[in-house]
């Protein structure tokens, strides 16, 4: 296992972790907190989900080559 692909990948989980928090909190609950429904938090959510995607990829193919960094 590669230890820079788990830290990048955990940070991407706490950086959803975050984005969906605020999320639920303006859409459901009605608070809004940081002024999350602006653009930067989208961004911020694109961002995160991007990077979660682009790690699972990579790891997916070093799996199938049956190496790991």
């Amino acid at each position: 296992r590669s230890q820079k692909l788990d830290a990048i990948r955990g940070c991407a989980i706490i950086g959803m972790v975050i984005y969906h928090a605020m999320y639920i909190l303006t859409n459901i609950f009605g608070y809004s907190i940081f002024d999350f429904p602006n653009q930067n938090w989208h961004i911020f959510g694109r961002i995160v989900a991007i990077t979660f995607i682009i790690v699972a990829g990579i790891s997916f193919r070093l799996s199938t080559l049956g190496k790991t960094p």
